[in-house]
């Protein structure tokens, strides 16, 4: 019973790293996907995360997948889902879900602005026509705990966990 009693908080710190990786993973494979769709459909499409600074009322747990249809920035709506615009490429999906109490925190560029996504263009690329930012992005994920893990996105368009 006493190892038991001592290894429960490793177990636990164990668990809660891994929840945490794997939603960085899962985070990550989102992000390369949409890069994937920008190419494949010739267009600028985007990893729109919840807590974008210019909506309100999602948790910063919560992204979609979204094309920019019409250009100039125009994207969809918050509250438009898969049946009511053709932009909509996922619903919003919510990490807190699969893996309890993870979120993702920020999603910033090199000068620190946040932002409310990562945007990438035809060729891959990964761009911001809607703001200024500045290369390369930072998407934060944190756990309960407070450990974090880092994906960064670079102009080129590598995606990777820091």
């Amino acid at each position: 019973g006493i190892l038991v009693g001592a290894a429960m908080p490793n177990l636990l710190a164990a668990t809660q790293r891994s929840r945490l990786d794997a939603a960085t993973r899962q985070v990550v494979s989102e992000i390369r996907k949409v890069q994937s769709l920008a190419v494949t459909r010739s267009g600028v499409f985007g990893f729109h995360w919840g807590g974008d600074p210019n909506i309100a009322g999602l948790a910063n747990s919560q992204y979609r997948l979204e094309r920019d249809g019409i250009g100039g920035c125009a994207w969809p709506a918050p509250t438009d889902t898969l049946a009511t615009n053709a932009d909509v490429i996922t619903d919003w999906a919510d990490l807190a879900g699969p893996y309890p109490g993870v979120t993702i925190t920020t999603v910033r560029d090199k000068n620190n602005v946040l932002l409310g996504g990562a945007i990438f263009d035809a060729l891959g690329g990964s761009m911001n026509p809607c703001t200024a930012a500045a290369f390369p992005l930072t998407i934060t994920l944190m756990d309960p705990s407070g450990a974090t893990r880092t994906i960064e996105v670079r102009s080129a368009g590598s995606v990777r966990i820091q």
